[in-house]
């Protein structure tokens, strides 16, 4: 019986040796996942002293710009300098372009696009779900405002890009965010007249 225990422990001796030794040659062979916090941050600095290298462009007039584009693209518009918005035409939708001076920024509105009347809650709550969905996705945003003057909740769209002269074809540019809302109108209106018809404002 002692020669067994001797036996037992031999062999558990040897097992652990060699596990230490599988151990110590596994971590000497793997590379050194630590990172230095100095390099780190020295690689930041530098990071942030490119981006203060980099040039910035001249200040662009974004509403002139603006105007530019819709006269290539053939609409008229009416401006509005106090409110720094213009109003135009295309392909028969009335749109507004808001700017802002020093600013590279526009919003584009569509505005009153459908309308619905209030009494009927069931296609509300359809036009509300349709609405909701079409936002998970889309990059330009729609909602909807109730007007109890009219009884009616209507439905509108928004979309804000930067617009600047060094943009390729930026008359081009702009031509194809207004099909965006175009895109964004059919889809709902589309899905909506599929329970019940709908009034839309071409």
């Amino acid at each position: 019986m002692m020669s067994g225990v001797l036996i037992g422990l031999i062999t558990g001796s040897l097992l652990m040796y060699f596990y230490n030794s599988r151990k110590e040659q596994k971590e000497e062979s793997e590379p050194e996942a630590c990172v230095n916090e100095d390099s780190v941050k020295e690689e930041n600095v530098k990071e942030d002293k490119k981006e203060e290298e980099e040039p910035v462009p001249d200040d662009v007039n974004t509403m002139e710009l603006v105007k530019e584009a819709l006269t290539m693209l053939g609409c008229q518009y009416d401006v509005d300098e106090e409110d720094e918005r213009i109003g135009f035409i295309y392909q028969g939708a009335f749109f507004n372009i808001y700017t802002s001076k020093g600013s590279a920024m526009i919003t584009i509105c569509f505005f009153l696009w459908l309308d619905h009347d209030l009494e009927d809650i069931d296609g509300f709550s359809e036009l509300r779900r349709i609405i909701n969905e079409e936002n998970k996705w889309s990059d330009v945003i729609t909602v909807y405002n109730i007007d109890e003057q009219v009884n009616k909740v209507t439905v509108h769209s928004r979309k804000s890009i930067i617009f600047v002269p060094q943009i390729p074809n930026y008359a081009f540019y702009l031509k194809s965010m207004f099909h965006k809302f175009f895109e964004t109108r059919h889809n709902i209106t589309t899905e909506f007249l599929r329970t019940r018809p709908v009034e839309v404002d071409d």
